[in-house]
């Protein structure tokens, strides 16, 4: 019912942000059947690309049934987890909210646990070393800020791990 809601603009930039090919020449009420189809599988993909702001946000509202009421999220964030689906706003009993789908609700508690905790933190740290990194160097290649964070926690790092944890990060803090 959420994806049915969006245009097909939105559902465009669901379907880039989790990558699904051959979608785009769908009409928009096939496109949000895939996508609804779709993203339940590639989902917990973006789980493990939260910090731990928004990791324990989800938890929030996850913890409330999936529907808090709107707190004041900037639209900029919100625009962020509807990118991927995550929450949605809405309106209950004449009231704003945002909500999150019964079938990420899911797939979130099913990944949820110290795994995915640890990966959290890791997210946490690399986003903050990424973000003092750019304070102290200014702009960086995103292959010598992998390498200066390698450095600083000892560390290998994954640069397709890494890259999604930043793309998601820059689209939701900018």
């Amino acid at each position: 019912d959420a994806i049915n809601g969006l245009t097909k603009d939105e559902m465009g930039r669901i379907r880039k942000n989790y990558d699904f090919k051959n979608l785009s020449a769908l009409k928009k009420a096939e496109l949000a059947a895939e996508l609804t189809r779709l993203i339940p599988f590639k989902f917990k993909k973006v789980i493990y690309t939260l910090d731990q702001s928004r990791y324990d946000f989800i938890k929030i509202i996850i913890k409330n049934s999936g529907v808090i009421p709107d707190m004041g999220i900037s639209v900029s964030n919100a625009e962020a987890f509807m990118g991927f689906s995550i929450i949605f706003p809405g309106t209950y009993d004449d009231e704003k909210v945002l909500f999150m789908p019964a079938e990420l609700i899911n797939v979130f508690s099913q990944a949820d646990g110290s795994e995915l905790e640890n990966v959290v933190r890791r997210n946490t740290e690399w986003i903050q070393l990424a973000h003092g990194l750019l304070h102290y160097y200014g702009v960086m290649d995103a292959w010598l800020m992998k390498e200066k964070i390698k450095e600083l926690i000892g560390q290998e790092v994954d640069i397709l791990e890494f890259m999604n944890v930043m793309s998601f990060a820059c689209d939701f803090y900018g």
